[in-house]
């Protein structure tokens, strides 16, 4: 029997800077690594919307203004046991460059399970996040730059 193909879900994070142009990185409890705020892209959302609800559910920061969206997108498959679990054969993520003025609170999801964040230094960002994603993550630092650059 063939088995159905399933659909790449839709996915958006941002690369949220504040002021001192340090980048806001979150971590999960289960997690040994620390990510961007990033989630799904709702059938009804615009990546834009859908970053802004990720941001304000994950954070509980809801003013920030887009500096940038990168060229690129970044495709990933999914190990099987995760494809049968969410429905979807992998994603494919596309980012945003945010900018965050002044000092918000951030409250963090417990919904998410969400354990902790940190401002980092653009050039601390590769040493913390997960080992497959740097390469991702360079091209995107490549961008961040030119954008704040302007």
């Amino acid at each position: 029997m063939k088995k159905k193909s399933l659909p790449f879900r839709k996915n958006i994070s941002g690369i949220v800077v504040n002021e001192d142009n340090k980048i806001l990185l979150i971590r999960k409890e289960s997690f040994d690594f620390w990510q961007f705020v990033q989630g799904g892209i709702e059938r009804n959302e615009n990546p834009e919307e859908a970053f802004g609800r990720e941001l304000k559910e994950e954070t509980g920061i809801s003013k920030f203004e887009i500096i940038g969206k990168s060229k690129n997108q970044f495709r990933f498959d999914w190990p099987e046991v995760l494809r049968d679990k969410k429905g979807f054969a992998g994603q494919i993520q596309s980012f945003l460059f945010v900018r965050i003025k002044g000092n918000p609170k951030i409250k963090l999801s417990k919904g998410d399970k969400l354990d902790d964040f940190k401002w980092v230094l653009i050039n601390n960002v590769n040493s913390l996040i997960a080992e497959n994603f740097s390469e991702i993550w360079k091209k995107i630092k490549k961008e961040l730059f030119e954008i704040l650059k302007r």
